[in-house]
């Protein structure tokens, strides 16, 4: 990961049974400059568990690296 030189967002669902949220936890703290959101209540398809939320983080997010 130390490779990417594009902005990063990720966004996790802290109820994510698959992946545990301390990866993107490690992942955030190990990059401070890539952004990170940390969905509660939501699992591991944040786009589809919590849509118009994930959108917002996107659109937010794409709107501030692009400036």
């Amino acid at each position: 990961m130390s490779n990417v030189r594009a902005p990063v967002l990720v966004i996790h669902g802290r109820s994510d049974r698959f992946v545990p949220v301390g990866y993107a936890e490690a992942a955030l703290a190990a990059y401070p400059s890539w952004r990170g959101r940390l969905l509660a209540r939501v699992g591991h398809v944040p786009q589809m568990e919590a849509t118009s939320r994930w959108i917002t983080e996107v659109a937010d997010w794409y709107g501030s690296v692009t400036r």
